[in-house]
């Protein structure tokens, strides 16, 4: 069973009755940055304080809950306030051969880095989150137009692109980029989510390190 749940990229966890837990995939290590051994045994709360609840352990931006918690009340007020906004899903290049190479220490550095320069690039209204392992999400309010889009994409892309000095070495990563928008493409985050996943996913097949609008009637 182990084999099996490890081969998901979802992360996954199961518990006993009394919460505590008793085993994950590796998508969930990731997403939560600690090992199976130590997450076996514990509760959630004798893991993880509050605050640890809504901010990434490694990155320090918005965990998976937080942003999607965010992004859900920012859609549902599209219809009301007429402001459209734009979801941006981000995986960074060639991360799991530098994983791989240099090991979990300097992988850790680049996703904090990384996370850095991605919300240091956004305004304070808008939100940054790590959905886990190398992906990121951003949320922009008030994104009327394509032109805007295309060029916070393409500050992101530089800014990523910069090299990335850890205490072991000295990395280059790129980023690709899927952008959907509410309420153009989807009225509700699960549509959005998934136009901007085959948006990433042409981003990708283009050729990484570059973005791609949904269009409607994409497959």
């Amino acid at each position: 069973m182990q084999a099996v749940i490890n081969a998901v990229p979802a992360p996954i966890f199961f518990k006993d009755r009394e919460g505590r837990y008793l085993g994950c995939n590796h998508a969930f290590e990731d997403y939560v940055g600690m090992t199976r051994e130590q997450l076996v045994g514990h509760t959630v709360f004798e893991l993880f304080d509050p605050e640890l609840a809504l901010t990434d352990t490694v990155t320090q931006v918005d965990s998976r809950f937080s942003f999607t918690r965010s992004a859900e009340a920012a859609i549902a007020l599209v219809n009301r306030t007429a402001s459209p906004v734009s979801l941006l899903l981000l995986d960074l290049d060639n991360f799991k051969g530098i994983n791989d190479a240099h090991g979990h220490l300097t992988g850790d550095a680049i996703l904090l880095e990384t996370a850095r320069r991605l919300r240091s690039t956004i305004r304070k209204t808008d939100k940054v989150g790590r959905l886990g392992g190398d992906e990121f999400a951003i949320l922009l309010q008030d994104t009327a137009g394509t032109e805007r889009l295309e060029q916070i994409a393409n500050k992101l892309i530089a800014i990523a692109s910069e090299p990335i000095v850890t205490p072991d070495a000295e990395v280059c990563i790129g980023v690709s980029i899927g952008v959907a928008s509410a309420p153009d493409h989807a009225d509700d985050l699960t549509g959005l989510m998934r136009c901007a996943d085959r948006a990433l996913y042409r981003a990708k097949a283009v050729g990484k390190s570059c973005f791609h609008i949904f269009r409607d009637g994409q497959s």
